[in-house]
């Protein structure tokens, strides 16, 4: 009856992609933030670290208006989650989608250096978000940073 991604992508694809083409999703499709965020009063979250960015992923903001229950989660093990000057549906991408770290390697690392940039000019190390792409190219390209998923980052509060 639900099926349950961490891939905001895989989310946007069943949700929208499939129905557009004929394809009949009858299960709810709900990203792992969403469904986790309906229990998040149950977590029992037992250390809180100081503070981090939160990135919005693209296909989790923009494509699906999913902006509020990753925040929810991370403020959960956050002292503070700070927002990047361009957030919500005004987020700069990660430079991770349509297979741009592959095909355009230089322009994928770019984009991660200038969507870092904030970071590096705060006292802030740690960046936090709800995509394994993200993370990926963030971390490779923000090696001094700490770039978590929301659900690693709970996982690390437990």
């Amino acid at each position: 009856k639900k099926i349950i991604c961490a891939c905001p992508s895989c989310v946007y694809a069943m949700r929208t992609l499939y129905p557009a083409m004929g394809v009949e999703v009858t299960a709810e499709v709900l990203h792992v933030t969403e469904f986790l965020d309906t229990f998040a009063h149950r977590i029992p979250v037992k250390k809180t670290f100081p503070a981090a960015f939160y990135h919005d992923p693209c296909y989790l903001g923009r494509f699906l208006g999913i902006y509020d229950p990753p925040r929810r989660l991370a403020a959960l093990a956050l002292e503070q989650v700070n927002e990047f000057s361009w957030n919500r549906e005004s987020s700069y991408c990660c430079g991770a989608g349509g297979l741009l770290p592959v095909n355009v390697p230089e322009a994928a690392a770019q984009i991660a250096h200038d969507r870092l940039e904030e970071v590096y000019h705060s006292e802030i190390s740690m960046v936090v978000t709800a995509c394994a792409s993200c993370v990926h190219n963030l971390r490779k390209n923000g090696p001094s940073l700490e770039v978590l998923d929301v659900i690693a980052l709970l996982a690390r509060a437990l």
